[in-house]
């Protein structure tokens, strides 16, 4: 996610394209489709912080 993150930066100032990305990580007691709306819910939650 750093490289991503440095990306953007430097997008920022330039005015080129952003990527809002989220990961999340599992657990035994989680299903696929709960990882996967956590880390949707992350990846809305940096497209919010960036848009600061």
């Amino acid at each position: 996610m750093g490289v991503i993150e440095a990306k953007n930066n430097e997008n920022k100032v330039k005015g080129g394209v952003t990527i809002a990305a989220g990961m999340a990580k599992g657990d035994e007691t989680m299903s696929v489709n709960q990882v996967f709306e956590q880390a949707d819910k992350n990846m809305y939650e940096k497209k919010r912080q960036m848009k600061k």
